[in-house]
C-alpha cells in the first residue's frame, strides 16, 4: 500500500508544472514583461513585432517597433503609469518613440507618449500636458530604469530615472483622459522615431507612482 502511494506521489511529481509563476504587482493594469514572449501576462494579448524581436528575455529593435491593436489592453483614465526598463544602444539623433497610446493625423500619441531627445533627454505627454527631463537624463550603454506618471490628485506629472525624480509639471484636473488607438512600442508605422535598444519590460499602472515606488522597482531585475 505504501508503495503504490510512493509510485503516485512520484508520478504527480513528474508532471507538475514547475515552470515559474508570473508574479503581476497590484495596480499593474498592462505587464509587457519579455521573459516569456511578446505578449501581456496579465491578458495573454499579443504584440504585433515589425524589425523586432524577443532575444534573452529583452524585446530588440531593428529599426522596428511593437504594437498593440488592443483597445482594451491599454484603456486607462484619470491617475497613471507607464514603467520601462531600457538599454539604449545609442541615442536617436532625431526623437525616439518608448511607447505611446493613441494616433490621430499627424498628431501622434493622442492620449499620452513618451519620449527620448536627442540629447538624451526624455518627454512625456498626456492629453498635450507635457513635462521634460533636461539633456543627459539617459546615456547609452547601460540598463535604466524609467517611470513617467500622472496623479490626478495632486494635479502633476513627473519623470522618474533609476528610482529618483527627475522631472515635474502640471496636469490636466481630469488626470488622464483615454482618446482609444493602437499603443506603440520602440517606434511607429508613421513617423518612425525608433529605438535603438532593447526594452526587458514595459508597464502600464492604472494609478499614480510615487517616489517610493520607483525606488524599489528600480532595484528590479
Amino acid at each position: 500500500m505504501r508503495i503504490a502511494a510512493a509510485v503516485a506521489l512520484l508520478s504527480t511529481l513528474a508532471f507538475a508544472d514547475t515552470s515559474p509563476r508570473i508574479t503581476i504587482p497590484q495596480g499593474v493594469a498592462v505587464s509587457w514583461v519579455f521573459s516569456r514572449g511578446a505578449l501581456d501576462e496579465r491578458s495573454g494579448s499579443k504584440l504585433e513585432l515589425t524589425k523586432a524581436k524577443v532575444v534573452k528575455g529583452a524585446l530588440v529593435f531593428e529599426q522596428g517597433y511593437a504594437v498593440s491593436k488592443d483597445d482594451k489592453v491599454a484603456v486607462m483614465s484619470g491617475s497613471f503609469a507607464i514603467e520601462i526598463r531600457a538599454k539604449f544602444d545609442e541615442i536617436a539623433r532625431n526623437w525616439a518613440l518608448l511607447c505611446m497610446r493613441g494616433s490621430n493625423g499627424r498628431s501622434i500619441g493622442d492620449t499620452w507618449g513618451f519620449y527620448c531627445g536627442a540629447q538624451g533627454n526624455l518627454y512625456f505627454n498626456a492629453n498635450r500636458n507635457t513635462v521634460q527631463t533636461p539633456g543627459g537624463a539617459v546615456t547609452a550603454g547601460e540598463w535604466t530604469h524609467i517611470i513617467a506618471t500622472v496623479d490626478k490628485d495632486t494635479l502633476t506629472q513627473k519623470i522618474f530615472i533609476n528610482g529618483k525624480e527627475v522631472a515635474t509639471g502640471p496636469a490636466a484636473k481630469e488626470g488622464l483622459v483615454d482618446r482609444g488607438g493602437p499603443t506603440y512600442i520602440g517606434g511607429c508605422e508613421q513617423f518612425g522615431y525608433h529605438v535603438f535598444g532593447s526594452f526587458s519590460r514595459v508597464r502600464l499602472w492604472k494609478k499614480s507612482l510615487t517616489l517610493a515606488d520607483a525606488e524599489k522597482l528600480a532595484r528590479e531585475k
